[in-house]
C-alpha cells in the first residue's frame, strides 16, 4: 500500500504539471519583433509577452499593441521590402480603430483622425505624419480592426493596404493577442 501512495503523488504531479502548462500555452505567448515597424516602442529582436485572453475574454481598445495572422499579403509586402523571402508570420501593430469607428488620413499637419477629432500618437515615430504615404477614409467594420505600425514610413499596416482586397481591415479571429510587455 505504502509503494502507490508515491505514485499517486507523482501522477498527481505531472498531471498538474501538464494541465498549468496547456493554460500557459493557451493564454500568453512569447514573440521575437522582426521588423521596424513598431518602433520605437518595440525594437527588432524585443521579446514581447502576448496575452492570449484578448480579444475572446477581454476587448481590444484603441492604441493596444496586438499580434494578428497575416489578413492577406502584409508579410509578403514586408518581407519583400527588406530584400528577405516572404514567409508566413505574426503581425504586430497598434489598434487605431475598432469596429463602428471613422479613420481618415490625413489633417493638414499629418495628423490622423478619428471619428472626426485628429489623433495624439505620443507613440508614433518621430517624422511618421511627414512620412504617411496614403490616404485613406474608411469607417471600420463590426468585428474587424484598423491597425497601423508606429513608424508608418517603415510599415505595411491597415493603411497601405486601404485598397486591397479586406480593405485594410483585420478580422477580430486574426487576432492572437495582445502584447502586454516587452521582455
Amino acid at each position: 500500500m505504502t509503494g502507490t501512495r508515491p505514485r499517486t503523488r507523482l501522477l498527481g504531479a505531472a498531471v498538474g504539471v501538464a494541465l498549468l502548462m496547456l493554460v500557459a500555452y493557451r493564454t500568453v505567448g512569447l514573440l521575437t519583433v522582426v521588423t521596424p515597424s513598431m518602433q520605437p516602442e518595440l525594437r527588432v529582436g524585443d521579446r514581447v509577452l502576448v496575452n492570449k485572453l484578448v480579444p475572446e475574454l477581454v476587448p481590444l481598445r484603441r492604441g493596444d499593441v496586438a499580434v494578428f495572422e497575416d489578413p492577406g499579403g502584409w508579410a509578403r509586402a514586408s518581407a519583400r521590402s527588406r530584400g528577405e523571402i516572404a514567409a508566413d508570420a505574426l503581425i504586430v501593430k497598434r489598434v487605431i480603430g475598432v469596429g463602428g469607428d471613422h479613420v481618415v488620413c490625413c489633417s493638414a499637419d499629418g495628423a490622423l483622425i478619428l471619428n472626426g477629432t485628429p489623433l495624439k500618437e505620443p507613440y508614433v515615430a518621430g517624422n511618421a505624419r511627414r512620412t504617411m504615404p496614403l490616404a485613406f477614409d474608411v469607417t471600420v467594420p463590426d468585428g474587424r480592426y484598423w491597425m497601423m505600425g508606429d513608424d508608418r514610413a517603415r510599415s505595411f499596416d491597415s493603411g497601405g493596404f486601404a485598397d486591397a482586397p479586406g480593405h485594410g481591415f483585420v478580422p477580430a479571429e486574426r487576432i492572437v493577442g495582445r502584447v502586454e510587455a516587452t521582455l
